[in-house]
């Protein structure tokens, strides 16, 4: 994508200051409504200027500056989050993007600050960015939930951004993209009955690997196994009409709610002779192994590895399922060990 923004959408001067004695869980946000100009759909960049003085914690959403943005009647999408570093920094310009989900419409912008220091936030802008070139050597879709978006992580630490990272790295004489797709409180029934699916293919002028991860939303639906596989097998059917030369993956979620629908998970990639990568039975193993912290406190942006299990969380898989910066890392890697032979091939046929 392009660096350079375009238009600025809407603006917030500041500047704010925020000072805390002693940590104040409780303490409610800074809320300001944003007037947003028309404009066509387009990718969005958010950035702000922000200074922090003696604050103690960890670097995460307790210190975050985050818009709810608002596209009519569509979902309200927050994943906008600035983080700045802790301890004290002089000035810096935070910034992250968002892609295109059609017009915005309104913009109600979040300060938190929860952590014991001094915050101070300024010079807030919203503006467009240009489309994607489409000049990708391999592009590689991602749909999924929450899990698989980690929005309240640092753009460079979420994890369709690790597994660009490391495809890149792997291909370095290759141009790759990977466009994270997914979206919080996603279930395959919304992604295909709602056309975001479609929408979100037809926009890519190609795609080389697209992959799907389910269920944990589903599973809140009430969807039985039968149902889930064939709003699965939907999905597959579109996507292979939108990209008849795309590599289909499948992958297994994180256990152990979702049980059958990843056995219909392995059972379609089998019949159908598709990639599977197995995330539940990795996550398993990470646990047996005693590497079980992934998602604890997800909140925070540093994950620490812990080296035994807690008794409450004999197999490392209780509580939430969203991904800390360690789990973010680690799926991420999972789906690169998986992908990296896939995309081998397709650029050794490609350069044949």
């Amino acid at each position: 994508m392009n660096d350079a923004p375009h238009e600025c959408l809407a603006t917030w001067d500041g500047p704010l200051e925020r000072i805390n004695t002693q940590a104040d869980p409780a303490r409610e946000d800074f809320v300001q409504r944003l007037a947003v100009a028309a404009h066509a759909p387009t990718a969005l960049r958010l950035s702000a200027d922000i200074r922090t003085e003696g604050v103690r914690g960890v670097p995460g959403c307790d210190c975050s500056l985050f818009c709810n943005l608002e596209y009519g009647t569509a979902p309200v999408f927050w994943d906008t989050f600035l983080y700045p570093d802790t301890g004290s920094t002089p000035w810096r310009r935070l910034s992250c993007d968002c892609r295109d989900r059609g017009r915005l419409t309104a913009v109600e912008l979040h300060i938190r600050h929860r952590l014991r220091g001094r915050l101070l936030v300024r010079d807030l802008r919203i503006e467009t960015l240009p489309r994607w070139g489409g000049d990708a050597d391999v592009t590689v879709a991602v749909f999924g939930d929450s899990t698989d978006m980690t929005c309240y992580l640092p753009h460079e630490h979420r994890l369709t951004r690790r597994l660009e990272l490391l495809l890149r790295d792997r291909f370095a004489d290759a141009r790759i993209d990977v466009h994270g797709l997914a979206e919080g409180g996603e279930f395959l029934d919304r992604l295909v009955a709602s056309g975001r699916l479609e929408r979100e293919l037809a926009a890519l002028d190609r795609c080389d690997f697209i992959l799907f991860r389910y269920g944990l939303n589903d599973v809140h639906q009430r969807v039985t196994d039968a149902a889930f596989a064939a709003r699965l097998s939907e999905a597959i059917a579109l996507a292979r009409r939108r990209h008849p030369a795309a590599q289909i993956v499948l992958s297994t979620t994180i256990p152990y709610s979702c049980d059958g629908y990843d056995a219909q998970v392995r059972r379609l990639a089998a019949e159908q002779g598709l990639p599977l990568i197995d995330l539940h039975a990795a996550l398993k193993r990470a646990g047996a192994a005693g590497d079980w912290d992934w998602h604890h406190d997800p909140g925070h942006r540093i994950g620490r590895r812990m080296n035994r299990l807690p008794s409450g969380n004999p197999d490392g898989l209780q509580g939430d399922k969203h991904p800390n910066l360690h789990g973010a890392t680690l799926i991420a890697d999972l789906y690169f060990e998986q992908l990296e032979p896939l995309v081998a091939r397709h650029l050794a046929v490609r350069g044949a």
